[in-house]
């Protein structure tokens, strides 16, 4: 059995394909006016494409039953769907444990599908792989929630936390044991457990102060914008894929247009 994270799928969200500039299932709207106000609905820099939400779902579920096997547990950080929720629960493969994120509306029937449900998070002990000074394989705490959080069960003591809910907009501290398993920033597919403890190990190094060989290991500066932040996370995020062999064919930056250009929504606009 293998172990995969992930958040912010935002299945049937044809809202979210514009707010997080989810190309090529979105591109230039040839109509917007820069010198109007801008309006989300009326007068805005990006449009779907004419079957964005359809392929941008299929893209999805394939990348996701591509990389799942059905004996394989799938942590969901929040934000899965936004409607149809029993088509792609039963859909996807693996045993699913489900943390609500703000979009998660689904009732009672639809919540029985998930193995386990969780209202704000939860906390595993799992063996990840690792191994303790002394040889013996050691169990990692890992906690789990939509949000970010500063401070979290025994933080200060090696334990893990994974989030999404921010899309990759949140500057990521390179020596904290935490970070975001969204979509948007891993390539549109659960994150396999190997990459998860490749990244927090990194990370270590650096909280440590020293990389493997032995140089020092400063902690990186964010970009002022937030949607350059993204770009740069979801590039690191991705190195670590392609280092274990693992492409991730849905993503092509060369189609992200001029990022100031594409001012961030509004929080307002974040909750359509």
């Amino acid at each position: 059995m293998s172990i995969f994270c992930i958040a912010d799928s935002h299945f049937s969200h044809r809202n979210i394909l514009i707010h997080c500039r989810r190309f090529p299932w979105c591109k230039i709207n040839p109509d917007f006016d820069p010198d109007q106000p801008k309006d989300f609905r009326l007068n805005w820099p990006i449009m779907l494409t004419e079957d964005g939400i359809e392929a941008h779902d299929e893209a999805l579920a394939e990348a996701w039953n591509g990389r799942v096997s059905r004996g394989d547990t799938v942590v969901i950080c929040g934000d899965f769907a936004f409607n149809r929720h029993a088509h792609f629960i039963q859909r996807l493969k693996g045993t699913k444990i489900m943390i609500l994120g703000n979009h998660d509306k689904m009732n009672q029937e639809c919540l029985r599908l998930f193995s386990e449900v969780h209202e704000m998070g939860c906390r595993k002990v799992w063996d990840v792989g690792l191994k303790g000074q002394s040889g013996r394989p050691k169990k990692q705490n890992i906690v789990f929630c939509h949000y970010a959080m500063q401070t979290w069960a025994s933080s200060y003591h090696g334990s893990w936390m994974l989030y999404g809910h921010s899309h990759g907009r949140l500057p990521e501290w390179d020596n904290r044991l935490t970070f975001d398993t969204g979509v948007d920033v891993w390539g549109y597919a659960p994150v396999p457990m190997e990459a998860i403890v490749k990244k927090m190990l990194m990370k270590i190094e650096i909280a440590n102060g020293k990389m493997s060989d032995g140089e020092s290991a400063p902690v990186g500066k964010w970009n002022r914008n937030p949607e350059q932040r993204m770009l740069d996370t979801r590039a690191k995020n991705l190195a670590i894929l392609k280092s274990m062999g693992i492409e991730s064919k849905l993503v092509d930056d060369t189609l992200v247009p001029d990022l100031e250009h594409m001012s961030s929504p509004t929080p307002e606009e974040q909750e359509e």
